[in-house]
């Protein structure tokens, strides 16, 4: 990478992608970066209760890996520059298709 390649750089403008969490928008940048991840996760995490539970516990950590591991698969699988193809970001932010996410953690597990 040399000078001349910084100079011919052109930023792409996008239209961020947002969710709402226990009333908070947070919002990230759309695929095909990786923000989506973050809002998956949000998103079946406010399936649970997690407030209630100690910071770091068994408990806690369980529901935070799991939730990850569920929008790292998701968005794995289903993300790539919407230019080549058709990214399904409504439908994987919607909190319905969280809480069917939400239902594959098993708590006593």
């Amino acid at each position: 990478m040399d000078l001349g390649d910084l100079k011919s750089h052109v930023t792409e403008k996008v239209k961020p992608i947002v969710t709402n969490y226990k009333g908070m928008n947070i919002w990230e940048i759309p695929p095909n970066g990786q923000g989506i991840t973050t809002l998956l996760a949000l998103n079946i995490l406010e399936n649970f209760n997690v407030k209630d539970l100690d910071h770091n516990s068994t408990h806690y950590l369980h529901i935070l890996i799991e939730a990850f591991k569920l929008s790292f698969t998701d968005s794995f699988w289903f993300c790539a520059d919407p230019e080549k193809g058709t990214v399904p970001t409504a439908q994987l932010l919607s909190k319905s298709y969280a809480r069917d996410r939400s239902h594959l953690i098993k708590l006593h597990r």
